[in-house]
């Protein structure tokens, strides 16, 4: 309370896991938390699904808002990418792959590289950029995993330069097991990147076939599939380029995610 007046609350859902409806327990707590909470932000309508599905909460309180990026941090850099290039020495005819996510198990790096090895037993001139990191045991499996192309395999460990690294890329692939949005999409289609994703979080809400292709989770020949077809179409890579920077700036900027935020708080306001 504010000078007897009740003040408004939104909570933010943002978990790719079952932690917070794991026990009875975390059902009470929650139950008794949202009778004083007005609004329930989720970002994707799978994580809008799951909440109503997880909790006891009325369905009214519950909205969906996507994240947004910053499109002009994120958007593409010819420079970059000829940079980074040369001091991987990858030519600009070879066609360059690109995954970001830390090593745990919900991002799925390890998916796309086992997908990549069987793209790189069929395609001679392509090579994989791997952006994040892990502990030793994860380090240490993804290196298994690539061992067989470790040449064209780069693991570029954490990096304050992702959007020039994007750049450097032709194809973005993310293999997430589970996500409760998928920011690094929109980051990705910002820079103009078209991309391969698996239909997990926001995934279906951020891509369209304009921009990308969705195959199944944990499905490593349906994103090995998609991966060949794409790099094996030079010309509708082009095209998707262009509608993702469109559909970034159009649907996922920061500015329309902090303006539609502020909107519910006027509304409570009022």
């Amino acid at each position: 309370m504010l000078g007897g007046r009740r003040i408004g609350h939104i909570t933010t859902f943002h978990r790719s896991l079952d932690i917070e409806t794991a026990t009875l327990k975390g059902k009470i707590r929650n139950a008794v938390a949202l009778t004083q909470c007005d609004l329930v932000h989720t970002a994707s309508e799978e994580r809008k699904e799951h909440y109503l599905k997880s909790n006891w909460v009325n369905p009214k309180k519950v909205f969906t808002q996507p994240l947004g990026v910053d499109t002009k941090s994120f958007q593409y850099s010819a420079s970059a990418r000829d940079t980074i290039r040369a001091q991987m020495g990858i030519s600009e005819h070879d066609l360059v792959f690109g995954a970001v996510g830390h090593f745990g198990r919900e991002k799925g790096v390890d998916l796309v590289v086992s997908a990549f090895v069987e793209v790189a037993n069929e395609k001679s001139d392509c090579h994989l950029f791997v952006v994040g990191t892990g502990d030793s045991e994860q380090r240490e499996r993804l290196s298994k995993l690539a061992d067989s192309h470790a040449s064209r395999i780069h693991f570029l460990g954490y990096r304050t330069d992702v959007p020039k690294v994007m750049s450097a890329m032709d194809i973005f692939v993310h293999g997430a097991r589970q996500e409760a949005f998928g920011l690094v999409l929109a980051e990705a289609l910002s820079n103009g990147r078209p991309v391969i994703a698996t239909n997990t979080g926001g995934a279906r809400q951020i891509l369209n076939t304009e921009v990308g292709v969705l195959v199944p989770r944990e499905d490593v020949r349906a994103m090995r599939q998609a991966m060949i077809e794409l790099s094996a179409a030079p010309k509708k890579r082009e095209s998707m380029a262009i509608a993702a920077v469109s559909r970034a700036h159009d649907c996922f900027s920061v500015s329309s995610y902090a303006e539609n935020i502020q909107s519910r708080y006027k509304e409570l306001l009022r």
